[in-house]
């Protein structure tokens, strides 16, 4: 039988070009896959700045809304560029924020009261300090001054709130525009972060924006716009946290002073040992330590993301907050002239003696604007002492409805302007006239003080017409009224000036 021939072997050829072609092949793979890697664990990174002083941290530090309401670093700097006929032309390049009423430090790229911590890439969210940081300045032409702890006077919260939401919603928010924008300004953002920004990141900001401008916020047109310096804080919280239905109340408030809160509640203490200690404009929680949380819930902290820690420092930091003095010219006989008014007029509400300092006043008698009271409604008194945390981390029990305001001490009235509840009335001169001599419109928002009349200077204005600087306040609109507070009316000039200086003393 013959044999089959054996079938020939393949001779091995080693082609040094196919190797090559593999080597780079596999590192070019495995290059990908390292710098993947890197970036997407990058995006379970979370790092938050440290502080050494309780005061940075009050001012930068991060509270626990940087996940949720958080915006990406980046994308936020170059908005007014992406967006630039929904802000004005003359703003500081990187300081287009101030349009707003935000300050900026030397040394910084964001302003005082947004924390920048990291969460994949660079966010930024606001925090305490955005409604508890103001300026002032001694003259038109002097430079400003930026006092921590005080009230906000030129924050325009809901204008900042409708640019970012106008923009990021509108036809000029395009993933190549925001690109280009943001690899112009910052030049070291890599290709995968631009990627990640094009396919995920801006997408998720329009879906956002269009949530906040048709859900969380839509109620707020058809309320008087808060101008700077005021807020509404506790509607946005009623309507989206507490889930408690839109209804047609208006909030509007001034921020307010945070300092000197340890001295308050000793003098409260001492001088009312069976009452509780208020807080707030109304007094509507008796409990410091809520109010910093229900605070911090309104700046969009969440309980998945709450950590009690930065709210004891901030607590801390508090505790030792006092108000700045003003810097008056000393004039001892006006002094004594003002104090002995003073004591008259007004120590039985505002003195450290007075038997009704840090009582509640029923609103029927200071007959100030009572929207406020209104909003504060029986519903949402239950819904938040009902806001306890399942995980035992805080209790809310001291939310009270108490139709009246809060007779405060007057430390740094000086630069508490403008006054009442509501901002509505521009000076202390005005304050100590009757209702119908006070201002009926008037430019709120600007920064030199006015020693002679006590507060802001505050020109007058036609709210059809006014377009700034600053915001036009019509108190003819619902919650602007000037009304109320009669105490102080029958004053001469000359006894309004001597008390007013002594107030700006205080």
């Amino acid at each position: 039988m013959a044999r089959k021939n054996p079938r020939p072997r393949r001779r091995f050829r080693l082609s040094w070009r196919r190797v090559v072609w593999n080597v780079v092949k596999v590192s070019a793979l495995f290059a990908v896959i390292v710098i993947g890697w890197q970036t997407y664990t990058h995006l379970f990174e979370r790092s938050y700045p440290t502080f050494a002083s309780d005061e940075d941290f009050f001012k930068y530090g991060a509270i626990g809304n940087e996940n949720d309401d958080g915006l990406p670093f980046k994308i936020w700097a170059v908005l007014p560029k992406v967006c630039p006929k929904l802000i004005s032309a003359s703003v500081t390049p990187g300081r287009e924020y101030e349009e707003f009423g935000f300050i900026y430090e030397d040394g910084k790229d964001w302003p005082i009261g947004l924390s920048k911590s990291r969460i994949g890439f660079d966010r930024v969210a606001i925090n305490c300090a955005v409604c508890h940081s103001q300026r002032y300045k001694l003259s038109q032409d002097s430079k400003p001054v930026t006092i921590i702890g005080g009230a906000a006077n030129r924050l325009d919260s809901l204008s900042y709130l409708r640019f970012v939401s106008g923009c990021v919603g509108g036809p000029e928010f395009t993933a190549d525009k925001v690109l280009a924008a943001v690899e112009a300004r910052f030049p070291e953002t890599t290709w995968f972060e631009s990627l990640l920004y094009r396919v995920a990141v801006i997408p998720m900001m329009r879906d956002s924006s269009l949530k906040m401008l048709t859900e969380r916020y839509a109620w707020t047109w058809d309320r008087p716009a808060w101008g700077p310096g005021r807020v509404d804080p506790f509607n946005p919280v009623k309507f989206d946290y507490l889930r408690q239905p839109i209804d047609d109340t208006v909030g509007n408030s001034d921020m307010m002073t945070i300092w000197n809160t340890a001295e308050k509640a000793a003098l409260s203490k001492k001088l009312h040992p069976d009452q509780p200690i208020y807080w707030h404009w109304d007094g509507l929680s008796s409990d410091l330590w809520e109010v910093i949380l229900n605070s911090a819930f309104g700046d969009g902290t969440r309980k998945n993301e709450f950590d009690e820690k930065p709210f004891r420092r901030i607590e801390t930091y508090l505790h030792d907050l006092k108000s700045p003095k003003a810097p008056l010219r000393a004039d001892p006989a006006l002094r004594a002239a003002g104090e002995a008014l003073f004591n008259r007029e007004c120590a039985n509400c505002h003195g450290a003696s007075g038997a009704r300092t840090l009582t509640l006043i029923p609103a029927v008698e200071i007959g100030t604007d009572d929207n406020r009271l209104k909003m504060w409604t029986d519903s949402a008194t239950k819904a938040y002492n009902l806001y306890d945390d399942e995980k035992g981390r805080w209790k809310f029990d001291n939310f009270n409805n108490i139709e009246a305001y809060l007779a405060q001490p007057l430390g740094g009235i000086w630069l508490a302007g403008p006054y009442l509840h509501n901002g509505s009335v521009p000076t202390l001169d005005d304050l100590l006239k009757p209702a119908n001599q006070r201002p009926r419109s008037f430019v709120r928002g600007l920064e030199e003080i006015d020693f002679a009349k006590g507060g802001y200077f505050a020109p007058p204005c036609d709210p059809a017409s006014y377009r700034g600087p600053g915001f036009c306040y019509d108190t003819s609109m619902q919650g602007n009224s000037s009304n109320g507070h009669n105490y102080g009316a029958a004053l001469t000039e000359l006894e309004r000036r001597a008390l007013v200086y002594y107030l700006l003393t205080l």
